[in-house]
């Protein structure tokens, strides 16, 4: 049976790990989405990461407190005095700065993380901190997941026979071909995607995941959904009533079809084949 999408977000809120002080919860529920390396603070912190990681820059020639390197399939350090290996690329760090990536793969950037908060020599006025901050707030300020981040994590982990990634924009899911579409509620199951299209020309706008799916009559439905939202500021879990949209409102890709009554339209209703 696949795993529920509520159950499947619930994973990320909190993320449990073992850090150098210890055992951590950590939650990664907030809303976050675009380029950060176009958002100044983002991109300061990202930057900053990014070095040491790569151990460039200013953290080039320096002598840390433990010593580390970066490999093609993860990051191997010194680990509380001890040598350890996170199995994390660089390029799956860095989208959890994006809004996108999986529960683990969040869980493990953040690990990383906390050894650069721990050890790296870190300039607090370039990045404008106060003083080092804590895992929890890092995660806060700069890490988090967006609408399709987190649609595109649930179906690449339950369905990947689907071809999305969850790294990935998942834009233009009415392109896939791995994907159908539902003509009712009658047909609607648990893990249907409700997706918005732009309407300039762009891919997905938003994305909802069913959870369940109660038919009132053939146009309505009782509908509990899981998604992540700027209006909802982050991961959330409600439920509301599907109603086929049978106004004469539109855009350029047609009548929209759903209406999430008192959230959002929809053009379509997309399934695993």
């Amino acid at each position: 049976m696949a795993k529920l999408p509520s159950v499947f977000q619930s994973e990320y809120i909190p993320l449990k790990l073992v850090t150098e002080s210890g055992m951590q919860y950590v939650p990664v529920n907030r809303y976050l989405s675009g380029n950060p390396w176009t958002k100044q603070f983002h991109k300061q912190a990202l930057a900053d990461f990014s070095h040491f990681v790569h151990r460039t820059s200013q953290y080039k020639n320096k002598n840390f407190e433990r010593q580390h390197e970066l490999y093609g399939n993860g990051f191997a350090g010194s680990f509380n005095g001890s040598p350890s290996f996170v199995p994390v690329t660089w390029g799956e760090m860095q989208f959890c700065f994006y809004g996108k990536g999986r529960p683990q793969q969040f869980a493990n950037t953040l690990r990383v993380l906390d050894y650069y908060l721990t050890y790296a020599d870190i300039s607090h006025s370039y990045l404008q901190w106060s003083r080092r901050l804590r895992l929890d707030e890092y995660a806060y300020y700069y890490l988090g997941i967006d609408c399709n981040g987190f649609a595109g994590a649930y179906y690449q982990t339950t369905y990947p026979a689907t071809g999305i990634d969850g790294n990935d924009h998942i834009n233009f899911l009415h392109e896939k071909s791995t994907l159908k579409e539902r003509a009712s509620v009658f047909e609607m199951r648990t893990g249907d995607m409700l997706v918005r299209r732009g309407s300039d020309g762009g891919g997905t706008r938003h994305v909802v995941l069913i959870d369940s799916i109660v038919a009132i009559n053939s146009t309505e439905a009782t509908v509990s959904i899981a998604h992540s939202s700027g209006s909802r500021d982050g991961l959330a879990h409600e439920v509301l009533k599907l109603r086929e949209d049978t106004s004469p409102a539109s855009d350029s890709y047609g009548k929209l079809r759903w209406d999430l009554v008192g959230y959002h339209k929809f053009n379509r209703v997309l399934a695993p084949k």
